[in-house]
């Protein structure tokens, strides 16, 4: 088929996305000399990684050849190839950049380095063009990138913005409608973790729902200043007081009802608490309880903007134990209260408790847990947090007490990311001061370079292990008894969890079994992926929490 005089298959498309993406990287370098316009920025960014993130999606690549995108129908086919051709033209064609959007390169430089504009694109025609064309120009406004002397007429700039949010509108039309949130939670991961600071507020206000919400999140994590506003539940406003779990490092999770006093309303709550460590300094302590704010803090910003895309319950805010206080002078014992995320429904269960509950689990339904929990984590890790205790006992899901059918398990895909007592900013000049103390030798779910720190890695290894347990619907505490194994050390568990990835893609299939391998091994593929930035958050949607959403039973 011809479109244009351009035969339409995956050369033509690759081609036409290429110029597109080159198109949009010169923009990207030339505006990124204006260091006075952050929306402008933010707004650009945002419109530069969606097409990128579209790309990806659909396998534009020279592995790929767009696969994806070629079993769509061929006018799909043909309208994103005119799509891309508009993205290229609008972002490289000289007249347009020139007469539509000001842009113009400064003649100063031009006469004392005639060869300058080649250091940002060396092979770029249209810079070839535009400093013949602008040699002359006197423009007395000057900015300076990597030598470059650029003017850009930011009220016309806008337009062009508006034409590319307009052009990734256009293309994401195409993009299935079950997939939409995948391509967003990508956005997120590619744009927040970005240490550029100044962007955050306008990404706050961003129209993209994951991008807003992540970027709220990190600025929760950067702020110090407004610890005092935590909201606190008073304990007399707690009854019912049920132990429903015994954790591992032997803390509790408490279900009860709570009634607000102004307004009478009474409604159920899960108490989780935060077991307090003897061991620490008063100033360690100090700063324990700083970060437990700072999860409450992030918490309310999420609870109001979307908590169930973060697969965290609604959060009430914190509490205190008044016995604890009482027979231990000098330390506090603090709680985080969430809400139930429907107040009809029965009391919860954790995951754990699930595998010897619930009988046989659809394989669809834990392909949707396990996805559900990987995007959760992955936003967690685009606002620059770490959990640091994520186990099959703080996942938990809800009972309906109205179902289709009395055996039915849809409402485990639904689980929720609870355990949060050592959650920490993803910092540089964060150290961790605790980590979960299981009884017993070791922790099945801990990375066994723990002693070097935790990281977002150690995250996604305990993720792999939970992800280990849903294929074979089974804690790995019980594959450990009943195989009658005999390990002590976290390494013996890790190389066991490895090799048994084989068996296990027998169960789940062999993309599943490969993103499992992939969480426990911290292979990304390449070149090692490093902990800093956003390279790792990005890896981790691409090739865990894409490739689980692309499982089917």
């Amino acid at each position: 088929m011809e479109v244009g005089g351009i035969v339409l298959g995956a050369v033509s498309l690759l081609a036409g996305f290429k110029g597109a993406v080159d198109g949009l990287q010169l923009l990207s370098d030339i505006y990124h000399s204006f260091e006075d316009a952050s929306f402008y920025g933010v707004k650009f960014e945002v419109e530069k990684q969606r097409l990128q993130i579209w790309g990806e999606f659909f396998g534009f690549n020279d592995h790929a050849k767009c696969e994806k995108l070629r079993a769509q129908p061929e006018v799909a086919q043909s309208l994103v190839l005119y799509i891309l051709m508009e993205f290229q033209d609008a972002s490289t064609n000289l007249d347009i950049m020139i007469a539509k959007y000001g842009l113009k390169l400064v003649d100063t430089n031009m006469k004392t380095t005639p060869n300058a504009h080649t250091k940002l694109q060396p092979k770029s025609e249209l810079l070839d063009k535009l400093a013949d064309a602008q040699r002359k120009s006197d423009s007395k406004l000057k900015w300076w990138k990597k030598g470059m002397p650029w003017t850009l007429d930011l009220a016309k700039f806008e337009k062009l913005l508006d034409r590319l949010e307009y052009l990734n509108d256009s293309l994401e039309r195409i993009v299935p409608r079950v997939d939409l949130a995948l391509l967003t939670q990508g956005l997120a991961s590619y744009l927040v973790p970005n240490p550029n600071t100044s962007y955050l507020d306008a990404f706050k206000n961003s129209s993209q729902q994951y991008v807003a919400m992540c970027a709220a999140a990190k600025q929760v994590k950067l702020t110090s200043t407004i610890m005092s506003e935590v909201p606190m539940v008073p304990w007399s406003s707690i009854s019912s007081v049920y132990v429903a779990e015994t954790l591992s490092d032997g803390s509790t999770r408490v279900l009860a009802v709570h009634q607000d006093s102004s307004t009478g309303f009474a409604q159920k709550i899960i108490i989780d608490w935060k077991e307090p460590n003897s061991n620490l300094s008063v100033s360690e302590r100090d700063e324990v309880l700083t970060r437990i704010k700072g999860m409450c803090l992030l918490f309310q910003e999420i609870s109001q903007n979307g908590s169930d895309h973060f697969r965290v319950l609604p959060c009430l805010g914190l509490i205190e134990d008044p016995e604890y206080a009482r027979q231990h002078t000098g330390h506090k014992k603090h709680g985080f209260v969430f809400a139930y995320p429907n107040q009809d429904a029965n009391r919860p269960e954790s995951l754990y408790q699930g595998f010897a509950s619930l009988g046989n689990v659809p394989i669809g339904t834990r392909f949707r847990l396990a996805q559900n929990l990987a995007s959760g984590i992955l936003l967690l890790h685009s606002s620059k947090w770490l959990h640091k205790n994520i186990c099959s006992q703080n996942v938990l899901f809800f009972h309906p007490k109205r179902v289709s059918h009395p055996a039915s398990t849809e409402h485990v895909a639904s689980g929720y990311l609870t355990g949060f007592s050592y959650s920490r900013p993803d910092s540089p000049n964060q150290v961790s001061l605790e980590r979960p103390q299981t009884k017993g030798s070791f922790d099945f779910y801990r990375h066994p370079d723990y002693e070097k720190g935790h990281s977002r890695l150690n995250d996604i290894y305990s993720l792999g292990v939970v992800l280990f347990e849903i294929g074979h619907w089974k804690s790995i505490r019980t594959v450990y008894d009943q195989m009658k194994l005999s390990y002590t050390k976290e390494a013996e568990i890790k190389s066991f969890l490895v090799d048994n990835c084989t068996a296990l893609a027998a169960r789940m299939g062999e993309i599943y079994a490969s993103v499992v391998k992939r969480c426990l091994t911290s292979d990304f593929g390449g070149s090692p992926i490093s902990n800093d930035e956003g390279e790792l958050v990005r890896a981790f949607w691409s090739l865990v929490v894409r490739e689980l959403d692309s499982c089917r039973a």
